[in-house]
Order: C-alpha cells, then sequence, then structure tokens
C-alpha cells in the first residue's frame, strides 16, 4: 500500500502521469488504486475550487475531509507518516513500517536490483536489464544532459568492447527530453525511460527508497553511524545528485557485472578512464576483471580532483539535514538556498 503526498496542482500532475503510465501497461501487469485522502492546512484550506478540481479526477477520494477524519488521524499524517517531510512534490511511500524494515534487512548491498526490481510496475520498464542481470553481462547505465559528451563516451565505450571482444550493454537512464530525443532517433543505445511518465516513475521511486533508507537507518539506530558509511544510502545520494535541477555534470556512469555494482561516478571522469584503456589493459589478469581494471583506474584519476555534486532537498522538507557529506570525496557540503522554475518542462 502507498500513499502521495502533494498539493492539489501536484495531484492533478499525478493524476495525467498515471493516466500515461496506465494506457502502456501491458496485459498481466498490475497497476494500483489511487486513494486521495485531502489533508488540509486548516479548515479554511477547503474551499470551492478544490471541491470542482476533485470531482475531475479519476481518483478514489475522501469527500469532505473536515467532517469525515478525526484530528487524531491527520495530526500522525502530518507528524509521523511524513516525518521525512515530503514538501510539495507527489512521491510514494510505504504505509507499512515492518514490512519496509524487513526488506532493508533483507537488502543488505547496494546492486542493480535496486534500480530494476523483479515485478511489479517497474519491471516492465527495466526488463532487458534484469535479462542483462542473469546473463552477468558488463552493464553501463548513463545519464546527464550533454549530448557531446553522451556521443563520445558510448563511442569509446563500444571501442574498447571490440578491443576485449565483451559485449557491453548501455542504457540511457537521464531525465533530459531533448536527450532522449536524439538517442531515440540516432539509435544511439537503450532509452528504457521512453516518456516521461517512465521518468517520473523511476526517480520518484528512488527518492522514495532514499527517504526509506534513512528511516530504516533512523529506526534502527544506525542513521548517525553510517550516514556516510552505508553503500546503498551513498548509492542513492550520488544518482539524485547527477540528476537534480541543478547539476552541473555533463554526464555519469554506473558500471555493473550483472547485480554487483562496479563503479558509479561523473562522467567526465569516467569517459577518461575509457580513453585511457591502453594505459591500464595490461592490469587485466586472471586475479583483476576488466571491471576492476576499470575503476583502479578511475580512482587513481578522480584522486586529486572531483566535480561538483548538488544534492536537493524542498525547502518545506520537516528534517533537512545541518551537515551532509558528499557522496564523492565525503567532505562537508556547502549549503545554499536556490530558486527554481521549469517552465513546465521534465
Amino acid at each position: 500500500m502507498a500513499t502521495f503526498s502533494a498539493e492539489l496542482g501536484g495531484i492533478i500532475q499525478l493524476e495525467n502521469e498515471i493516466s500515461d503510465a496506465a494506457n502502456n501497461i501491458r496485459s498481466g501487469v498490475g497497476f494500483p488504486a489511487v486513494i486521495w485522502i485531502p489533508i488540509t492546512q486548516d479548515d479554511a484550506s477547503w474551499s470551492t475550487e478544490y471541491e470542482q478540481q476533485c470531482h475531475k479526477l479519476s481518483f478514489f477520494w475522501l469527500n469532505d475531509p473536515q467532517k469525515m477524519m478525526r484530528p487524531q488521524f491527520t495530526r500522525f499524517v502530518k507528524e509521523e507518516l511524513f516525518q521525512m517531510g515530503l514538501g510539495e512534490e507527489p512521491i510514494i511511500v510505504s504505509l507499512d513500517s515492518e514490512k519496509e524494515k524487513l526488506l532493508w534487512q533483507q537488502q543488505t548491498a547496494w546492486t542493480l536490483h535496486l534500480l530494476a526490481p523483479q515485478s511489479g510496475y517497474y519491471y516492465r520498464i527495466v526488463k532487458p536489464i534484469n535479462d542483462w542481470i542473469r546473463e552477468e553481462k558488463y552493464i553501463f547505465l548513463y545519464g546527464g544532459n550533454n549530448i557531446k559528451w553522451i556521443r563520445e563516451f558510448l563511442s569509446k565505450s563500444r571501442e574498447v568492447a571490440s578491443k576485449t571482444q565483451m559485449n557491453f550493454e548501455l542504457a540511457y537512464f537521464g531525465k533530459n527530453k531533448m536527450i532522449r530525443g536524439f538517442i531515440y532517433k540516432e539509435s544511439l543505445s537503450y532509452c528504457p525511460l521512453y516518456d516521461s511518465s517512465a521518468v517520473w516513475w523511476f526517480w520518484a521511486r528512488l527518492r522514495s527508497m532514499f527517504l526509506s533508507r534513512i528511516q530504516y537507518l533512523e529506526m534502527t539506530n544506525h542513521l548517525v553511524k553510517e550516514n556516510n558509511n552505508d553503500e546503498i544510502l551513498q548509492g542513492f545520494k550520488k544518482l539524485l545528485s547527477y540528476e537534480s535541477k541543478n547539476a552541473t555534470t555533463e554526464g555519469w556512469v554506473l558500471l555493473s557485472k550483472g547485480s554487483e555494482v562496479v563503479v558509479c561516478r561523473h562522467g567526465s571522469k569516467m569517459l577518461q578512464a575509457m580513453n585511457d584503456y591502453e594505459i591500464w589493459k595490461e592490469n587485466i589478469d586472471a586475479t583483476k576483471s576488466f571491471g576492476q581494471a576499470l575503476k583502479d583506474h578511475h580512482e587513481m584519476l578522480s584522486k586529486d580532483k572531483h566535480s561538483c555534486c548538488t544534492l536537493e532537498y524542498l525547502i518545506t522538507l520537516s528534517k533537512i539535514p545541518k551537515n551532509k557529506r558528499c557522496p564523492e570525496c565525503s567532505r562537508c557540503m556547502q549549503k545554499f538556498l536556490t530558486f527554481t522554475c521549469c517552465h513546465g518542462d521534465d
């Protein structure tokens, strides 16, 4: 079971996203029913405009919430259910804390299965990724906003694949609509996030899992100790920072061998490492794999300099960390207040 937190405008946007996604669902794949329970700031917030808009929604929704809901329930939702602070963006939240805890107890490593689930709605989006995982292939997931970097990275990756006689699989997971258009038009690589709804679902799920992981560490009294050492939390931080609205990086790459994540870093140094293949290829032997040799060379290139890293939190969150360490270099990050407008574009 899941719930969504959003202002009315966000709910309408969410309905559009869900409707688009529902139109693409194949037979045999389940899809959740959505029940909206409006929780307003005060009694005056529930206006005629809200009521009129609600009648246009395809969701099930609770009519006249001030009369139907006990104050204790409203307080529980505001203080407990959304204690991580979800702001005004719609986001998926688990209502079963015990099941959530059990799932995290079973998931002890940062693996590609966290990004490519093996069941549910998301499975349809990432089915080829799961096939590559089962075949134990080298998988490059990449993203970013610079088409020049993307073309160079894909070209060099295929060149290295030819030299090593390996079959690399490449897939674009970035949010950039224009870049997705180039990839489709030029058949540059596989692009599972085929439209805005798929992009929304994938990245909303990752952000939800990021918050869920924080909640789990807090619930098990490991948050302070593990916040900067937990590889799962650090993995989510990296990906969310790479695809944040204010990110300045030209690209990013996550390399895995099957489900095992080998390295996840900014694109410029990953491209340089691939360009240097002739330098480090001699390090590949019976005890060191291609992936480990690439990772070692990349770390050598990055030990003195890192690209800027941005991690976004909405100002409306109830819990914004006072301090946050960079997922790249572990230094304390600077905190800024940023106003952002994307003019309705994804």
